[in-house]
């Protein structure tokens, strides 16, 4: 028992010299910013995303939302002194943020009742910075 109870103590010892109380630094995973809710999810509120364009390039090429819900996107270029801008194909016709040099932030919101695939863009760079929308019905 004694043997034991010396062996607790000594390994009480180690854990708190190499721990030195602290703890170690928690990671978490934060969710892709690519997709939204899906339809039938219970997605009854507005859903916000954020596409950021940097190096002439968006940092996603998909993104998901429900048919019929109010959606936000903030647009964040990070690129010093070129232009870009967000332009979805809609069913009627394109919706898109002003063309501006960054480092500058935007929001475009729309609401897209068809289900369907539409192309996302930068009209500056139509062939690099290209997405898809999934609007699921």
């Amino acid at each position: 028992m004694r043997r034991y109870t010396a062996f607790i103590g000594a390994l009480a010892l180690v854990v708190a010299a190499c721990g030195g109380g602290e703890t170690a630094p928690e990671t978490t995973t934060a969710p892709p910013a690519t997709e939204a809710p899906a339809a039938g999810d219970g997605a009854e509120g507005p859903v916000e995303l954020t596409v950021v364009g940097e190096r002439v390039a968006f940092d996603v090429t998909e993104l998901r939302v429900p048919a019929g819900v109010p959606v936000t996107i903030t647009f964040v270029n990070k690129d010093q002194g070129i232009p870009h801008n967000l332009r979805i194909s809609g069913p009627s016709g394109p919706i898109a943020t002003e063309v501006a040099p960054g480092p500058v932030t935007q929001t475009l919101s729309f609401t897209i009742d068809e289900p369907g695939t539409y192309d996302f863009i930068c009209a500056v760079h139509p062939t690099q910075m290209v997405g898809t929308l999934i609007v699921e019905g």
